[in-house]
């Protein structure tokens, strides 16, 4: 039987926790979006980013952050981690993109966030990008891979 993955809904978890409870790492933390909405519900997180000036504007609107390949980095340096971002460029699958996927600069960083909850076990993981260039199963086998690297459910 396939579920169909509904939309993050963030209120459920904050419902739940009356204080942020560990660390939340961003991979991909660009300038700082998912920082700005954390910050709004009273969460704070650490960002990740390849682009100079990506960081200087998170470290300007006064977020904590850090210039890193997310490819080359070990997530071990983060301990009690409780959420992680996962969302990479997708101008490799993106019908607006390239379009040259695994092949392409920014195409392998889509298994990254897999890799770093594999590692992490984070207790959610927000969100796993569903262009379809990349999973053109609607993001069923997404969803299915993040089940297993998070332990909750099987991979299959």
């Amino acid at each position: 039987m396939t579920t169909t993955p509904r939309a993050f809904d963030m209120s459920e978890v904050i419902a739940t926790q009356p204080t942020q409870p560990g660390e939340v790492v961003d991979l991909f933390g660009g300038p700082g979006g998912w920082a700005e909405a954390l910050r709004s519900l009273g969460l704070t997180e650490f960002g990740l980013d390849t682009s100079p000036a990506a960081i200087q504007t998170r470290r300007a609107r006064g977020h904590r952050c850090q210039q890193q390949n997310v490819a080359t980095a070990d997530p071990r340096q983060f301990v009690d981690v409780w959420g992680l971002i996962g969302s990479p460029p997708c101008w490799s699958y993106s019908s607006a993109g390239l379009k040259d996927g695994q092949d392409g600069e920014t195409g392998p960083l889509v298994w990254e966030p897999l890799r770093w909850a594999s590692v992490l076990r984070p207790e959610w993981i927000a969100p796993l990008s569903r262009f379809p260039g990349f999973c053109p199963s609607g993001g069923r086998t997404v969803n299915r891979w993040s089940r297993w690297a998070t332990g909750l459910g099987p991979a299959s």
